[in-house]
């Protein structure tokens, strides 16, 4: 009977730290942009285990400007650009794990034009699983005027850059990588343009 017991109490932890992994890697911390005029408002509500919580979420607007959002975080942002041009948004979330210290950090990056006749048609994305070094890549680029489309990642290890549409990456090791995504597509009229998105999991 003891035996029967610590067995089964081996089994419970072992499924418990299996699930805590699984879904560390399925919390995301990409968001979503909309734009009218020159302001930017970027929207992200998590699905979250109920084993974490979201801590505090900091975006920089990639102008100088910043904010620092703490618990209860809210599910959006927005930001007035005060001149044209070309900016990256990062947005990072620090999260922490019941009954484990330290703080799980994640950023994504995501880019936009202000003021610009020429903004691309293009938005990448992409979701990403993971089990032990494995990563797996859904992409979700979307562009409803392209005639054609592809994509080229760099896995932030090195690697050479791969152009399949959602491939999986094994990595050599554990560590933080910044994980980004060029996808150019062309459209009707001959047009062509480049979105980049970037991700960094730690």
């Amino acid at each position: 009977m003891i035996k029967t017991q610590q067995h089964e109490k081996l089994l419970f932890l072992v499924a418990f730290v299996t699930a805590a992994m699984y879904s560390k890697a399925q919390v995301p911390c990409s968001f979503t942009k909309s734009l009218a005029g020159s302001t930017v408002s970027v929207n992200y509500l998590w699905i979250i285990p109920l084993i974490y919580s979201v801590d505090s979420v900091f975006i920089d607007y990639g102008d100088g400007s910043s904010v620092m959002q703490y618990a209860p975080v809210p599910g959006t942002a927005s930001h007035t650009y005060t001149a044209p041009g070309s900016y990256s948004i990062c947005l990072t979330r620090y999260m922490s794990q019941l009954g484990v210290p330290g703080a799980i950090v994640c950023t994504y990056c995501d880019s936009v034009s202000i003021g610009s006749s020429s903004s691309c048609f293009v938005s990448a994305a992409y979701n990403t699983t993971a089990i032990g070094l494995t990563a797996n890549f859904t992409n979700t680029t979307s562009c409803s005027t392209c005639s054609s489309i592809s994509h080229a990642w760099n896995f932030g290890d090195g690697s050479p850059i791969n152009t399949q549409t959602s491939p999986s990456h094994v990595y050599a090791a554990n560590g933080s990588y910044n994980v980004c995504l060029i996808s150019t597509g062309t459209n009707s009229s001959g047009q062509t343009c480049s979105d980049t998105t970037c991700t960094s999991h730690g």
